[in-house]
This record gives structure tokens, C-alpha cells and sequence, in this order.
């Protein structure tokens, strides 16, 4: 999994008994994790990623969040023993938050509210807001948690932050509730949403309808309840906030809070009454028609939230809690999505600079520093307009002329220098203007010199340089034998793509369906594979920098059609695709080693729109052992970087 620092983070099942690499689980599975620099190099050693060590932790799955840091999630069979405890009976989730530096962040969390039954087969997206969801299917038979499916199995959902504390409670994702939900996936979405796709066995009963054939591929997108522009106020009457009291003479005290940026409120002629209006709380007393009346009709009160930072977060959680005085309390929330408008750079520091005659100066923030609010400095670029007059500036040792350009970061840095070129002059300077790169503009600006003459001769020095949108989709168009293991991934657009395993001809094949970000089909079903011989399936995807998408499978083809090279079991393959949809190049053999079975194949991707794929090897030739993790990592034209690469450090027994 690729780190938001330039690095990645590889996990992987180990069954090495404690017996070296990072110990402490003798029992059963471990799970095991190892961060490597961007140009493969191990940062620090292995990392025991479970802290409750009873039985075996298994499934595990991986995200890299925002902040460079990471979360892994997996299943856990140590029945409340150790770690973050509270689910006694048979499966519980486990997630783990880690730094950039693969340190671990908080404690161990136990996902399930639910806890009656097995919980199975986490997944995990990280969310623009910097936190992360995690889904999985629920054997509690509606017992716990998110309630309202009392048949089998459900799919289950939890929201987190980055620090790893929930945001509201475990949701129900599915509508349909006939039979077992399962074999969910999830990706993020612009905007703080994410989508959930999962196989259904409804036959059509409730829910998206239109597959009557047991074997659906069903989706629910989420997203925020309001939309508010960045520092423009949000009215929210009318728009659902609402209280009711049987007791209807009862004095009620409703709080509306939120996480970021402040709700203001004026009563009007609503009879109640409000205080800490402009700040992040506010109390409203009343009774429950009077309060009813200033959230939704009365004509003279304001309800409004305004974001009061010019880069606010992805998400702000509205809070709405009652208290009737008797004891009787109530609480919900909901997701406001904040959209950040782009600001212009804005001027912090344009001093003149003194240099001595003939002399050199390295340039400052101190100095030059314009910052955006919406944007890093490496994007805050100067553009010339003006060339430099009475000597030389310079990026890197290089000339900066007419048009030249360099950025914030670079000033930072010290990259930016300037030689006065040994004259008898007493100013020197260059005209530029400043852009952000997506429309924010200044122009016309200057910045001076001031010269101090030498008696000596001159010289010169050169140096060097959380709620549903929408209904459920029915994925899948081919209706005819089951679909299943749907993997789900966004593209930098905001398009998202479902692959999964489709059964409909003799064997199984991987199908492929683009869909725009509100949930509309973009042109047909994929056919992924190749080779149609023996089975394709356990798809996975990702998106690639440039705004394809490349999946990876497990091939029993055994050499016949597509990448040719493996016919002794089980074979990785991959494809790649560009923004169109359309295939980039053909059918990619992943693996080098071509003895035994790879399979299990996980897959990142990498930047400059390459992608590394992780798997498990049975060969015993690469640590000689049972099975090893080997890596290799792809171009962004599909060619391989290298060889093959053993990413386990202990070798006892099988990694997988």
C-alpha cells in the first residue's frame, strides 16, 4: 500500500509461531506488517500489528490515510482475550492505526458494536476527511449495533477519524434483507461519501430489484446530509431538523453543536428562545411546537452553519440532542460536506533584500513568502515578468530569466539565490506574479535589492542550486449465474469502478463496470481477462495516477491464452486500463516464479502512475519455506521495475 509520504506499507498473515521478525504471537496467526522508503528500503523492522495474541488473526486488509500514516483491519479469534476486548463469541474486527513511521497510534480497536455471531472479511477506504470506514459481514441476526436485518448475514459499516474514534454509530448498509449479504467492498468517494458494494442473494426481494437469479451485485453510495460552501452560511431550516414530545407542554433544551465552524441562530417569533448564537454550540429552550417552529416556519428566525477557515475539513459533524427535564434525552447527528473554494496567495513577507556589491544572498520566506490557504507551497508558484536587473537570479545554479518560474517550497529550500553582478549600482530586483495553480492569481509585484557598495574590486560568485444517497445499483448486467467478490475503487474524477468474479459461462471470468460518481453505468461490462481457460477470479483494483486503473486476478488457465509463461497452478495476472476504460497494452503475467500456486494477490498504486502487487508464493524457492510474500513492482506502462522481491523476514512455516 503506498504511503502518502512516498513510501508503502506491506501486510501479510504469518504463521511463523513468534520464531523471528517481530515476536510475541506464539499462537496461531499473527499478523504482521513492514513500512519500506519509496525506494524499497525496510524502515526500522517488522511489525506485530495484533496486540491480542489468543488464536488466530486472519484477513487482514490495509489503507494509507491522508496524514502518511496507515490503518490495518483483520478478523479476530481471540474471544475478548487481550487487545481491545468486548466480543466474547466467536469473530470479532480488529483495526490498528500507525504513523508514517509504522509506530502504532492509540490501541487496538474493536470495530463491531454488534457483537452476538461472527463478524468476517473486513474492508477498508480511507475518506477525503483524513478518516477511514470499515466494512464487513455481521452474523449477529440483527442482536446489537445497527439493527433491521434479522436473516443471516448483514453488511455492516463504521466511520472513524484519522485518530481512529468513531464518527456515529455502526450502519446497516444493506436494504434487502433476504438471505446472506456478504463479501462487501468499499472506496471513498469526493467529498467525504463512499460507496459500498457486496454480493446479495435477495433474489429481488426488496431493495434494487431486477436480479431474480440469487447471485447479485448490489451497491449503496453514502454521503453528507448538507453541502456548505467555505465560509458562506448554510441555512438549515426546513431541511429535516425537527423535534416532537408526546408530552407536548414540557419545557425542552435542544443542543446544536458542531466539530468545525459555528451555528448561528436567531428565535424570531418563534416563542422560544436561544443562546451562544456565532459559536460552536447552541442551546435552544422551548417547548417542542415552538422550537419545531424556529427550526422549520417561523418567518423571523435564522438557522445557519457557516465553516470559519479558509481551509476547512471535508466533514463537519452536526450534532442534534434533546432533553425533556424528566429524564427523557435523544441525539442524533449528521454530516455537513464543507466545498472549499480556492483562494488567491496572499502577501506575508516581500522585504527588500541587502547584498553587498558583487556578493551572493540566498532568498527567504523571511523574505518572499505568499501563502494559499488551499494549497501547498510547492504549488505556489512566482512566474518572472520582469527580467532581473543588476546580476543574476538563480534556481538550482540554474538562470531564472523572462518567464522563469520557481515556488514557494524552493524559497523554503534556499533554492533560490541571487548574484549581484560587481556594478556600480545600488538597486537590483525582478517583476513576477504569483499563481496557485488552479485560478488564484497576483499579479504586478516587485522585489527590490539594496546594493551596498565594496571598495575592493567586484566579483562574481556563482553557486551551486455518513448517510445513503440515493437507492441501491444493480451492478452486475450479465443476470445469469451468480456474481461474486466485487472489489471497488475510486478514480481521481470521482468516477469509481466495481470488478468482481462473474460464474455465467462454463468458467469463471472478472467483469469490470465504470460508473460515474452519482451511480450511472459509463458504457458496458468489462471483460478483464484474457484467457478464458480454467478459472479467473479473486479480482482487486486500483486507481493509477492519470486516471486509469489496473486489476489483478488469480489465473488457473495454466498457460493457455493471454500472458503465457506459468502452467503449474495457479497464476497472478493483471491488466491495465486507461481513463477512457478502455485496455492499456494486454494481459500482464505478475509472477517470475512459476512453480506451485501465487494467488492472493493484493495491489497499490504507485506515483507517476505505476503499481506494485503483493502475493503469496507456494513454490518454496524464494525463503524456503512452505509459502513466502514476494513483491514486484510495474511502470506505469506495465513494465517491470526489477525482479521479484521476498518482502518476509521470518521464514519458519508459511507466510500468506
Amino acid at each position: 500500500m503506498a504511503l502518502a509520504g512516498g513510501g508503502f506499507a506491506v501486510t501479510w498473515l504469518d504463521n511463523s509461531l513468534g520464531n523471528g521478525g517481530a515476536t510475541g504471537d506464539t499462537s496461531g496467526f499473527a499478523i504482521k506488517a513492514q513500512v519500506f522508503t519509496a525506494d524499497g528500503t525496510r524502515v526500522l523492522s517488522e511489525i506485530l500489528v495484533n496486540t491480542a495474541t489468543t488464536n488466530s488473526q486472519t484477513v487482514q486488509q490495509i489503507v494509507a490515510l491522508t496524514n502518511g500514516g496507515f490503518v490495518i483491519t483483520w478478523q479476530d479469534y481471540s474471544a475478548g482475550v487481550g487487545g481491545a476486548t468486548g466480543d466474547t463469541t466467536g469473530a470479532a474486527i480488529k483495526a490498528q492505526v500507525f504513523g508514517a513511521d509504522g509506530a502504532k497510534v492509540g490501541t487496538e480497536l474493536l470495530v463491531n458494536s454488534a457483537t452476538a455471531g461472527d463478524q468476517q472479511s473486513p474492508q477498508i477506504t480511507a475518506l477525503s476527511d483524513g478518516g477511514f470506514v470499515i466494512v464487513w459481514s455481521d452474523g449477529s441476526v440483527g442482536v446489537g449495533g445497527a439493527l433491521g436485518d434479522g436473516s443471516n448475514y448483514a453488511v455492516k459499516a463504521q466511520v472513524y477519524d484519522a485518530a481512529g474514534v468513531r464518527s456515529g454509530g455502526e450502519l446497516l448498509v444493506n436494504t434487502a434483507i433476504s438471505g446472506n449479504q456478504g463479501s462487501a467492498v468499499v472506496t471513498a468517494l469526493p467529498g467525504g461519501g463512499f460507496v459500498v458494494s457486496w454480493t446479495d442473494p435477495s433474489n429481488g426481494v426488496g431493495g434494487a430489484g431486477g436480479d431474480t437469479s440469487g447471485g447479485a451485485i448490489k451497491a449503496q453510495v453514502f454521503g453528507a446530509a448538507f453541502t456548505a460552501n467555505e465560509q458562506t452560511p448554510l441555512s438549515l431550516k426546513a431541511l429535516g431538523l425537527d423535534v416532537s414530545d408526546p408530552d407536548a407542554g414540557d419545557v425542552l433544551t435542544v443542543t446544536l453543536s458542531v466539530s468545525s465552524g459555528v451555528i448561528t441562530v436567531d428565535a424570531g417569533t418563534s416563542g422560544a428562545t436561544a443562546s451562544g448564537s456565532g459559536t460552536a454550540s447552541v442551546t435552544l429552550t422551548g417547548t417542542a411546537a415552538q422550537i419545531s417552529a424556529l427550526l422549520n416556519t417561523d418567518g423571523g428566525s435564522v438557522v445557519s452553519y457557516s465553516s470559519t477557515s479558509d481551509a476547512p475539513p471535508a466533514n463537519t459533524t452536526l450534532t442534534m440532542s434533546v432533553n425533556d427535564g424528566q429524564g427523557g434525552t435523544a441525539t442524533t447527528t449528521a454530516q455537513i460536506a464543507n466545498v472549499a473554494l480556492n483562494d488567491a496567495p496572499v502577501l506575508n513577507h516581500n522585504q527588500v533584500v541587502t547584498v553587498l556589491e558583487g556578493a551572493q544572498v540566498v532568498l527567504t520566506a523571511a523574505d518572499l513568502d505568499f501563502n494559499d490557504a488551499d494549497n501547498a507551497d510547492s504549488s505556489v508558484t512566482y512566474t518572472i515578468t520582469s527580467a532581473p536587473t543588476n546580476g543574476s537570479l538563480l534556481k538550482n545554479g540554474g538562470a531564472l530569466g523572462l518567464n522563469g518560474t520557481f515556488t514557494q517550497q524552493d524559497v523554503i529550500d534556499g533554492r533560490i539565490t541571487f548574484t549581484h553582478n560587481g556594478g556600480e549600482t545600488t538597486s537590483a530586483g525582478f517583476g513576477f506574479s504569483v499563481s496557485d495553480g488552479i485560478g488564484g492569481t497576483v499579479a504586478g509585484q516587485t522585489f527590490t535589492f539594496s546594493i551596498t557598495p565594496v571598495n575592493d574590486a567586484p566579483t562574481v560568485n556563482v553557486s551551486g542550486e455518513v448517510s445513503p444517497r440515493g437507492t441501491e445499483i444493480l451492478v452486475n448486467t450479465q443476470t445469469s449465474g451468480s456474481q461474486s467478490a466485487a472489489q471497488i475503487t475510486t478514480l481521481g474524477d470521482g468516477r469509481f469502478v466495481v470488478t468482481w468474479t462473474d460464474a455465467s459461462s462454463g468458467n469463471t471470468d472478472i467483469k469490470a463496470q465504470v460508473f460515474a460518481a452519482s451511480g450511472a453505468k459509463l458504457g458496458g461490462e468489462l471483460m478483464v481477462n484474457t484467457a478464458v481457460a480454467g478459472a479467473q477470479s479473486v479480482p482487486q483494483i486500483t486507481a493509477l495516477d492519470g486516471g486509469g486503473f489496473v486489476i489483478v486476478w488469480q489465473d488457473s488457465s495454466l498457460g493457455n491464452g493471454g500472458a503465457v509463461g506459468d502452467a503449474s497452478g495457479l497464476a497472478t495476472k493483471a491488466q491495465m486500463y486507461g481513463p477512457d476504460g478502455l485496455p492499456l497494452g494486454a494481459e500482464i503475467r505478475v509472477n517470475t516464479q512459476t512453480s506451485s500456486d501465487q494467488s492472493q494477490a493484493q495491489i497499490t498504486a504507485l506515483a507517476g502512475g505505476g503499481f506494485a502487487v503483493v502475493w503469496t508464493d507456494l513454490s518454496a524457492v524464494k525463503d524456503g519455506s512452505g509459502s513466502s510474500i514476494n513483491l514486484q513492482v510495474f511502470n506505469a506502462t506495465g513494465g517491470a521495475v526489477g525482479g521479484e522481491t521476498v518482502v518476509n523476514t521470518a521464514v519458519l512455516n508459511g507466510q500468506t
